[in-house]
């Protein structure tokens, strides 16, 4: 294990990058993939809890999506009323948002299983190796 400085950002983006690469076959491979993720989510505890919109909002939200996914003119002045009528709530989740960035920006350390290049399995594309590249030695 070694001791990962990062932002929180750059610790969410390899944590959605040992997301992507979890069908990986190898068993060594598979089970740091594992340890690493449980880690990561961890150090990301509050970034995730404090990010949950409030049940008000996520009711706006699918009432919106709903709407949006009409594609009707009426359906589009109806999520216009819709924002008219929630002008606080979008100003608090907007507030939020906010908040999210700067704890994104935020350093936090993390102990984290480093990936051998030659534990790396034949198969895996450089996309996929871009998505954990943080923890490649």
């Amino acid at each position: 294990m070694t001791t990962i400085n990062a932002t929180k950002r750059e610790l969410m983006n390899t944590i959605n990058g040992l997301f992507a690469v979890q069908e990986v076959e190898g068993k060594r491979f598979g089970i740091a993939v594992s340890k690493n993720i449980e880690a990561l989510k961890k150090a990301l505890k509050d970034v995730e809890e404090f990010g949950r919109p409030s049940p008000e909002f996520r009711d706006l939200a699918l009432k919106v999506n709903e709407l949006a996914e009409k594609n009707t003119d009426e359906a589009r002045e109806e999520i216009k009323q819709l924002e008219k009528d929630n002008p606080d709530l979008l100003a608090a989740r907007e507030t939020q948002m906010a908040a999210i960035e700067d704890m994104l920006n935020e350093e936090a350390s993390v102990e984290l299983q480093l990936f051998d290049e030659d534990l790396l399995p034949d198969n895996m594309t450089g996309k996929q190796i871009n998505g954990i590249h943080l923890i490649i030695k």
